[in-house]
């Protein structure tokens, strides 16, 4: 909303101050005018971000994980490594595992989540250019992300990580 010194117009004062027997008014976008500006209105400013413990992230990342794994949506592979950094390379891999009943790999805008085990500069190139694929390391996805997704491909190399998160306790 618009206060009064936001709204346009009103710079002249409506009528002079004395002797019309009216009240006295010095601007036309007064909040009691129509067309004037809100008292104490709603501004954009607040901040709808909410803190979630670290606890409750890590068992919302692993509940949607199992829900994952429920729905046959999570697809483990042997390794991600590729002889040279092509996109076409991974590109193969995600045909190869349409072939094998993931028809949908990869076919609707982010559908597919890659967990890699650390930061692999080449495995982010290769992947960055596949269409419909995400990337990102396994200690930082996140329940949206896994959630979001329709399939996980988690290399055997991630798997220990995401172990480590079901066993760990917060401190």
């Amino acid at each position: 909303t618009k206060n009064r010194g936001e709204v346009s117009g009103g710079g002249k004062k409506p009528w002079r101050q004395k002797g019309t027997g009216r009240a006295r008014h010095g601007s036309i976008r007064s909040p009691i005018w129509i067309g004037g500006g809100v008292t104490h209105g709603p501004r954009n400013e607040r901040v709808y971000d909410q803190k979630i413990n670290k606890r409750m992230r890590r068992k919302a990342l692993l509940v949607s994980l199992s829900a994952k794994a429920e729905n046959h949506e999570i697809v483990i592979i042997d390794e991600f490594a590729f002889s040279e950094t092509r996109t076409r390379h991974a590109a193969s891999l995600f045909r190869a595992l349409a072939a094998h009943g993931f028809s949908d790999i990869a076919k609707k805008k982010g559908s597919t989540l890659v967990t890699l085990p650390t930061h692999d500069v080449s495995a982010v190139r290769v992947l960055r250019n596949v269409p419909h694929v995400a990337s990102c390391e396994a200690r930082n996805s996140t329940a949206g992300m896994v959630l979001s997704a329709k399939y996980v491909v988690v290399p055997k190399t991630s798997l220990p990580v995401f172990e480590a998160l079901s066993t760990s306790k917060s401190k």
